[in-house]
């Protein structure tokens, strides 16, 4: 692995833990008010149900086989490796999603356990909301970039293609079209 790849691995490591520390921080800020808040509840379900179907539509749009290039298979098996890795994060935060989901109908059961247990359990389930919610902002700058990369695969392979077009079209005796030198 190269130096770059460790220190960009590295990086996105440390990101992904200042982000869980702070979650946990939210989360003891957050839970008295939303101990025995019915509409806060209400309020977490819908946003997590909603973001979970969104990011079965941005994986389904990553894992679009036109994502590919089409230049060769060699090219194209790379950027499958890269397609293959952006979905196994996707589909790490959609199971956030849903372990949300169910803890959030965990917590909202009256199961008459202790009351540091119904704590804990809020604790755990706004540290994952938190850093859920904090991990999905990222997903626009990611879909941006994923599409702005296919549109310059394009814009190149068009360049190519009209430069080869050009090529062709100067090796062509003067006054003759291509039909013509065909016959």
């Amino acid at each position: 692995m190269s130096n770059t790849k460790v220190k960009h691995k590295a990086k996105r490591l440390l990101g992904v833990g200042v982000c869980f520390l702070v979650s946990i921080g939210v989360a003891f800020l957050l839970q008295p008010k939303f101990h025995g808040n019915s509409d806060a509840m209400n309020t977490l379900v819908t946003v997590f149900s909603i973001l979970a179907g969104f990011l079965i539509a941005v994986i389904a749009m990553v894992a679009d086989e036109r994502m590919l290039g089409k230049k060769s298979s060699r090219h194209d098996r790379f950027h499958l490796i890269q397609i293959k890795n952006e979905l196994i994060g996707h589909r790490y935060l959609f199971y956030t999603y849903l372990v949300i989901l169910g803890l959030a109908f965990l917590v909202s059961l009256d199961v008459g356990w202790p009351d540091r247990y119904q704590r804990y359990s809020e604790i755990v389930l706004l540290t994952l909301a938190s850093f859920a919610l904090s991990r999905s902002f990222l997903l626009p700058g990611c879909l941006s970039k994923k599409y702005t990369e296919v549109l310059d695969r394009a814009i190149k392979n068009k360049e190519l293609e009209e430069k080869e077009a050009a090529k062709g079209a100067r090796n062509l005796p003067p006054g003759t079209t291509e039909d013509e030198r065909d016959e």
